[in-house]
Formats: structure tokens, C-alpha cells, sequence
């Protein structure tokens, strides 16, 4: 290899810096837009629902985020990983993460669509049970959703990152105020939630187009992709784990008479915009 040839294969430091710079501000803008439209759906639910339905919105909320957090940070996180490695194969290893997302976001929801009643149990509240369920669709669609971003993220489209993030943020709160608005309730907030995260799948499918397609090297298995994000979705687990249980020790409090009925939607409200900004 001649020098010429070694120059131009080195790394362009000050490129890569201004590319992560110009990425980091697209980000941080989709993360106000998620700030206002968070607070913004926290305020109109709680004008919209009455306290104790607003308490099991949350509750079901929490339950699936729950869920979410650690197949979004899994997926995206080991899909931008590999993707960063080997640019010039994004379109195998979106095809290979493809096969990957359905069994991981299809086992989370039906582990959470199984356990519905045993978590309405546990809450002291039967009635949280079909919650529960129609919320345990939405594991499969971010599942999908974070696949496709984690590649956007691997090839440094930040700002079609931004793009979509922003969509999801603005089109989630408007389906879920939807959902209020029409008289169905927290099961109708749930299921704008719910189709949100399905149109958002769609909607980020289309812009993934033209991608290159040489082979990778290694092709991307679920072992493979397991191995690195098994231990990043089991650090989630236990981040959102903690972070659910101060919302279920008061739900269930209220579900055997020792707190109001609407205490947990008071409670809810209040941690939900404690936790926009986190």
C-alpha cells in the first residue's frame, strides 16, 4: 500500500467531529420536542381522564415501558454497533435484524400478555387486566421501530434519527389525547399508544431505502446479537424495574383499601412529569 493509498484510508478526525458535533445537536432537538410533547400529553390526560383512570393508564404505562426500555435499548444499541462496523453491509444486517426483532419484541409481548393477570392481581385490581394486554402489542412494533433506527444511528443519519424520534414523540401524544378524547378512556390512550408505535414501524420502514449491500463478513444472528445486547437489556430490566416499583406499591395500596381510589392517579401524574426530563 502506497502512502497516498494509507492517507486516504485513514480516519478523517475533524470530519467525524463535526458529523457527531452536527448529531448531537439533531438529537438533543428531538429531545425537546419529546420534553414538550411528554409534559404536554402528562396535563392534557389529567384534564382529560379522571383521576382513577388516569391511575391505571399510568400504571399499564409503566408496566409496558417497562418492557419497551430494554428491547428498544437491546436492539438499537447492538444494531448501531454492528451496523457501525460494517457500513457498506447495512442492508444484510437490517434484513438479519429483521429476523431478530420479531422474536425478541414477539417473546416480550406475549410474556407481558401472559402475565396480565397475575400483574392485575398483583395490583389488586382485575380490572387492569385488559390494560395490560392491549398494551402488550406495542413491544413487537418498538421492537421493529428500534431495528431500524439502531441502523439509521450506525450509519450516522442523525438527523433522520431526529426526524423520526420527533415524529414518534408528536404522533404518540396525539393518538393517545385521541384515545381520551373520544370517550374510550384509559384502554383508548392505551391503544393509541399501542397504534403509534405500529405507525411509526411503517413510517421508519419507508425511509430505509438504497442502503448498501455487500455482504458482511459476519452475518448477524440472534446469538450475535444477544451477546452483546443481553447485557445491555438486562442492565434495562433492572433500571426499569426500580423505576416501576414505587407506582405499583401504591397502586396495589389503593387496590386493598389502604389509599384512595384516585391517590395513584395523583401519584402517577406527579412522577410522570418528574420523569420527562429522564
Amino acid at each position: 500500500m502506497c502512502i497516498r493509498d494509507r492517507m486516504s484510508s485513514a480516519p478523517t478526525t475533524s470530519s467525524d467531529a463535526v458529523t457527531v458535533g452536527r448529531g448531537a445537536l439533531f438529537i438533543a432537538l428531538a429531545k425537546v420536542v419529546f420534553l414538550v410533547t411528554g409534559a404536554t400529553t402528562s396535563f392534557a390526560l389529567a384534564a382529560l381522564l379522571p383521576p382513577e383512570a388516569y391511575g391505571d393508564y399510568g400504571l399499564a404505562i409503566r408496566v409496558v415501558s417497562l418492557v419497551n426500555m430494554v428491547v428498544v435499548q437491546g436492539l438499537l444499541q447492538g444494531m448501531s454497533r454492528a451496523v457501525s462496523h460494517a457500513p457498506t453491509s447495512s442492508g444484510p444486517l437490517l434484513r438479519q435484524g429483521r429476523r431478530a426483532a420479531p422474536v425478541i419484541g414477539g417473546a416480550a409481548g406475549l410474556i407481558l400478555l401472559v402475565a396480565s393477570p397475575l400483574i392485575a392481581q398483583l395490583m389488586a385490581d382485575e380490572k387492569l387486566t385488559p390494560l395490560i394486554m392491549v398494551s402488550s402489542a406495542i413491544p413487537l412494533s418498538y421492537a421493529f421501530y428500534a431495528c431500524m433506527v439502531g441502523v439509521v444511528n450506525g450509519l450516522q443519519r442523525f438527523k433522520v434519527q431526529a426526524l423520526l424520534d420527533m415524529g414518534f414523540s408528536t404522533g404518540k401524544m396525539v393518538l393517545i389525547l385521541a384515545g381520551a378524547t373520544l370517550g374510550m378512556g384509559a384502554i383508548g390512550s392505551v391503544a393509541g399508544f399501542a397504534l403509534a408505535a405500529l405507525v411509526m414501524a411503517v413510517v421508519t420502514a419507508t425511509q430505509l431505502r438504497r442502503l448498501d449491500e455487500h455482504p458482511p463478513a459476519t452475518p448477524l444472528t440472534l446469538g450475535g446479537l444477544l451477546s452483546f445486547s443481553g447485557w445491555v437489556m438486562g442492565y434495562q430490566a433492572l433500571l426499569s424495574l426500580l423505576m416501576f416499583v414505587d407506582l405499583g406499591l401504591v397502586r396495589r395500596a389503593a387496590g386493598l383499601g389502604q389509599l384512595s381510589d384516585d391517590t395513584p392517579g395523583f401519584y402517577a401524574a406527579a412522577i410522570n412529569m418528574a420523569q420527562v426530563p429522564y
